[in-house]
């Protein structure tokens, strides 16, 4: 695998990951909610930084 798909990999992994631990985490518990919330964000973090690497690398590519 490329270092692309790796990151894509992870990506998608920590997308399942972060969707699967919000529907098991009871959102009463304030500890469970924070990380929750903290595992989206980090997810979404993840997801800016592959699509602006993406970008860099369609702008690096000869036309």
């Amino acid at each position: 695998m490329t270092p692309q798909e790796y990151l894509v990999q992870a990506v998608n992994d920590n997308s399942a990951l972060s969707l699967i631990l919000t529907d098991l985490f009871d959102k009463d518990d304030v500890r469970q909610d924070y990380l929750a919330r903290q595992l989206a964000h980090n997810s979404d973090r993840l997801q800016r930084a592959l699509a602006a690497w993406q970008k860099e690398l369609s702008e690096e590519a000869p036309s």
